[in-house]
């Protein structure tokens, strides 16, 4: 039923015409998964598949209905006559089951102001005859995809801890079929949770499913009316890019697509193109690339290709790659600095440090060592890292200056003090720019 909402795609779940029916049958799931009645040795894969696309959707007593499965799904495991678990495995499935009942994972599934789950699962407020699953505005608002993440990772732990102790089993390659089915199909309800679990689960990607990917992301830029979309992409071939081949060329362009988003200037996908540009350079400087290359040489001979779309954006937004292209990196990562998340913060600081690395391998130069190539970073790690500062020699420092210079009132205040008026060449800023001026006395009278 959830497969069909794509023939006829909306732009979320609640507003499709077969809703209630999914809502119906996701809460008819829920009473079958008491005492095993959906057979979870048989039907695991597609259970995970339901509820990635499920969670944190709908009213309240949906959200907790699909969270209350997902224990049960777990219980099954744990109890299943089917399955024979060691004890490793039956304490990874019962630490998993303390930990879906901790208030971190209350907020994944959208359920943070219930104190009961199961009790909220079966609370309905529902008038009687009225089969809508609507909404209240608090209710409505879209789940975090770093929320969807965490849910799938915790989900991946799970069956492959049960997948050990079952011989020959194929379990996650059919919920990865699931996902990446969903994933190349357009539904922008589910598209996007489809990318991010098929990024979460997969354990080898192609060339062309990631080439597959960027055509998704290049169709969302071009309308520019889904980033959420887009967000789930750049997440996605952040995750997929370490399974890539060494020698693919794909790498190397996943940089500029990595820049490329950065220069969008959306607080979501800043965060989202800052990770994937932090995972690029960690995977090339693995690879080796670095070793006698230099950054900048090995990424514009890579854009070469498309060096007159890439000359549009840099024109857009006043830093030339061309002209210098580590002070143009350094000019998109200073944003980073002021986003509002402070893991975003915490990232940009590592990638600069990570860039400093990398543009000095290739010479053997100490890397507080400052060079044309190094001052970009160094200049951007001054103000936020006390290494860089105890590094680098500096021939000014700014607070010790300016605890050593007069200020213009007191300067103002000595002069008044000697029946003096104050010389009109002594600037106003001068109190503030903690730079020292010259002061001209009058000339004595002839």
């Amino acid at each position: 039923l959830i497969d069909k909402t794509c023939t006829s795609p909306t732009f979320t779940l609640e507003q499709h015409l077969m809703w209630d029916d999914i809502a119906i049958l996701a809460r008819y799931l829920l009473m079958l998964s008491f005492n095993n009645s959906l057979d979870v040795a048989s039907h695991l894969p597609f259970l995970f598949h339901i509820v990635t696309l499920l969670v944190s959707t709908g009213p309240l007593s949906l959200r907790a209905s699909t969270h209350g499965l997902v224990i049960n799904i777990i219980h099954s495991l744990c109890t299943c006559s089917q399955l024979h678990f060691s004890e490793s495995t039956l304490q990874v499935l019962k630490l998993s089951l303390a930990e879906f009942s901790l208030p971190k994972f209350y907020q994944l599934f959208g359920i943070s102001t219930v104190k009961s789950a199961a009790v909220s699962a079966f609370r309905t407020s529902y008038r009687p005859g009225d089969r809508s699953f609507t909404m209240s505005p608090p209710e409505n608002e879209k789940m975090p995809l770093s929320s969807l993440e965490a849910i799938a990772d915790a989900l991946l732990e799970i069956m492959e801890a049960c997948m050990k102790d079952i011989p020959n089993c194929d379990w996650l390659q059919q919920w990865t079929d699931l996902a990446r089915r969903f994933a190349f199909q357009y539904n922008p309800a589910l598209q996007p949770r489809a990318i991010i679990v098929f990024g979460c689960i997969s354990k080898t990607v192609s060339d062309s499913e990631v080439k597959q990917l960027l055509k998704i992301m290049m169709k969302a830029l071009e309308s520019y009316m889904d980033l959420t979309l887009i967000e789930a992409v750049v997440m996605c071939l952040t995750r997929l890019q370490p399974m890539l081949k060494p020698e693919s060329p794909i790498h190397k362009f996943l940089f500029w697509v990595a820049i490329s988003v950065l220069q969008l200037d959306e607080v979501s996908l800043y965060a989202a193109g800052l990770g994937l540009l932090e995972q690029n350079l960690h995977t090339l400087d693995n690879i080796g690339l670095f070793e006698n290359k230099s950054l900048e040489r090995v990424m514009m001979n890579a854009r070469e290709p498309l060096e007159w779309h890439f000359k549009q954006l840099d024109h857009d937004m006043g830093l030339s790659f061309q002209t210098n292209f580590n002070f143009a990196l350094v000019g998109h990562l200073l944003k980073g600095f002021r986003h509002p998340a402070p893991t975003t913060v915490s990232r940009t600081i590592r990638v600069l440090h990570q860039l400093l690395s990398i543009t000095v391998k290739p010479t053997n130069r100490d890397k507080f060592e400052v060079t044309s190539q190094t001052v970009p970073y160094l200049a951007a790690l001054v103000s936020v890292s006390e290494e860089v500062r105890s590094r680098c020699h500096l021939k000014h420092r700014t607070s010790h200056y300016m605890s050593d210079s007069p200020s213009s009132e007191s300067i103002n205040s000595d002069i008044a003090s000697q029946g003096q008026s104050p010389s009109p060449s002594l600037p106003n800023s001068a109190s503030t720019s903690g730079v020292s001026t010259p002061i001209t006395h009058p000339a004595p009278a002839q």
